[in-house]
């Protein structure tokens, strides 16, 4: 539960600012033909991606790397984006930690709260399948519980760019308004690893955050 004295807005010189979020997982063979899996968000439609299936439809199948945000509603003015890369798990179960080694929960198990703890578990967070600690102990779990660590290679991309000038795709106009016609607003952005456009890794989870205005007035010239 988020602290009583946080407030339900921010300030900003910005004229009707509206912040729209999404975050998804990768998944080339998503067998609905979409390149992820998951999608979490209000105001975001669709997201498209690469995929070795046949691509759901309005899914162009851009290349590795592209990832296509298609929005519900028209938006005046693109301000900024912000994202987060979670790297998927090794895909190998473990039961022994090592001391200053990271992992995340992925079987719970019949391990007890006291059992995790021993291993490294903060006190005050529950066992649970996701749940990340440092492990302060070399030593068997105990129980059938099972952690893993994340994969070596990570995510497969270390951040994400914006592709193309998003104000002249998030506002369609009148003549072209008509989804059936033109489809949906939409923001394009490419994967990046060490400067060169990357495929991410399958199961990474990718969170986008993108600061538009809903409001045609222009302010120190934005």
């Amino acid at each position: 539960m988020a602290n009583r004295r946080f407030t339900q807005f921010f300030q900003t010189p910005h004229p009707s600012p509206v912040l729209i979020d999404c975050n998804f997982k990768v998944v080339v063979g998503d067998a609905a033909g979409f390149g992820i899996t998951g999608l979490k968000g209000t105001g975001v439609r669709n997201v498209f991606m690469h995929t070795s299936a046949t691509p759901a439809t309005g899914n162009p199948n851009p290349a590795n790397g592209i990832i296509i945000v298609q929005l519900y509603d028209n938006y005046t003015k693109f301000f900024a984006s912000y994202e987060t890369i979670k790297s998927p798990f090794s895909g190998s179960d473990v039961t022994t930690t090592v001391t200053n080694t990271s992992y995340a929960i992925t079987t719970v198990g019949t391990t007890t709260l006291a059992q995790w703890q021993a291993v490294g578990l903060p006190k005050g967070v529950p066992p649970a399948v996701g749940a990340a600690f440092t492990a302060t102990a070399s030593q068997a779990i105990g129980g059938t519980g099972a952690v893993q660590v994340v994969a070596t290679a990570g995510g497969g991309l270390d951040h994400l760019e914006v592709f193309g000038d998003p104000n002249t795709t998030i506002n369609l106009s009148a003549a072209y308004a008509t989804p059936s016609t033109v489809g949906f607003p939409q923001i394009m952005f490419q994967c990046f690893k060490e400067h060169v456009v990357s495929a991410p890794a399958d199961n990474t989870v990718i969170s986008i955050s993108m600061y538009l205005s809903n409001s045609s007035v222009t302010v120190a010239g934005e």
